[in-house]
């Protein structure tokens, strides 16, 4: 997840910073996920770290747009060690890693409020990379478009936080031909903290 990181940071600290004069671009709510995959078509398939950072903009009570970044871990492959004597098992090397990383549009319905808990149905559409490695260096790579379904259930912990649930399921076009055919979806559970921004489109 090495290119992916930086971007996050970068995206997330110009939306949040920006200076908010009378003609300046609203400022956004900025949500940020930490969790893990799962479901993971293809091989390898263990699943691993998801991250994404969110800066999105409310239309109005109910709807909110942005650009969501977005890192997931597909899983590792890894192959039995055993004594070349003995045959005894003395441990795992790893074979291979898959992950997937990019950007999309997102979009936020609010179906849910009351009290402090808020429930969003969720959708986004846009840009994945998939990539192999064994130990940083990249043996394969494929770039596709894809969705993502789900939802968010979140609880106000201070004034303008809030933190709970995120479940996503990621449908990916991979091109049939290629190894990556087997890559056409996973899902992902994390939880999200989110920062509310201070003015509306």
């Amino acid at each position: 997840m090495r290119h992916a990181l930086p971007v996050l940071a970068l995206v997330v600290a110009l939306s949040a910073f920006t200076p908010q004069g009378a003609h300046a671009f609203p400022r956004p709510d900025i949500a940020f996920t930490a969790g893990t995959t799962l479901g993971v078509a293809g091989d390898p398939n263990s699943g691993g770290l998801s991250l994404s950072a969110t800066p999105l903009w409310n239309v109005n009570d109910r709807f909110a747009f942005g650009i969501t970044i977005f890192a997931d871990d597909m899983g590792t492959g890894v192959s039995d060690l055993r004594d070349a004597n003995s045959g005894l098992h003395i441990g795992t090397i790893p074979t291979s890693h898959r992950w997937t990383y990019g950007g999309a549009w997102r979009a936020d319905a609010t179906v849910l409020r009351h009290k402090k808990w808020t429930a969003d149905a969720v959708g986004q559409w846009g840009y994945y990379r998939l990539e192999d490695d064994l130990r940083g260096a990249v043996s394969g790579a494929a770039s596709t478009v894809g969705f993502g379904l789900g939802a968010n259930l979140r609880h106000a912990t201070a004034a303008g936080q809030e933190m709970g649930l995120a479940a996503r399921y990621n449908r990916l076009f991979t091109d049939r031909s290629a190894v990556y055919s087997r890559v056409d979806h996973y899902a992902s559970l994390a939880l999200e903290w989110r920062w509310a921004g201070t003015s509306k489109l």
